[in-house]
C-alpha cells in the first residue's frame, strides 16, 4: 500500500502548499493596531472575514493583501455584490 505522499511523487503531482494564514495578534501589529481595533472593524465589515478554524480566527495572507491592494474596500459592499450575482 502507498500512501498519498507517494503517489503524488510518483506521479509527479505536488500537493499545494498550505495557505499562509495571520492570527489576529500578527494582523495588529501589520497594521499597527489594536487587536481589539482588528475585531470592531471585522465587526463593522470595514476588512476581509476571518477563517474560523475551531476557536482560532485567522486571515489568508493572500485575501489580506489583495484586500489592500485593491485599497480596502468595504467588505460589506463586496459581499452585497457577490451576492446579487
Amino acid at each position: 500500500m502507498t500512501s498519498s505522499r507517494d503517489a503524488h511523487a510518483a506521479t509527479g503531482n505536488r500537493p499545494a502548499p498550505p495557505t499562509p494564514m495571520i492570527d489576529v495578534e500578527t494582523l495588529a501589529e501589520l497594521w499597527s493596531v489594536s487587536t481589539r481595533h482588528i475585531r470592531r472593524l471585522v465587526d463593522a465589515g470595514h476588512c476581509p472575514p476571518p477563517v474560523r478554524l475551531g476557536r482560532c480566527v485567522r486571515w489568508p495572507r493572500p485575501v489580506i493583501e489583495k484586500w489592500i491592494a485593491e485599497g480596502c474596500p468595504s467588505c460589506r459592499v463586496l459581499r452585497r455584490k457577490e451576492v446579487t450575482r
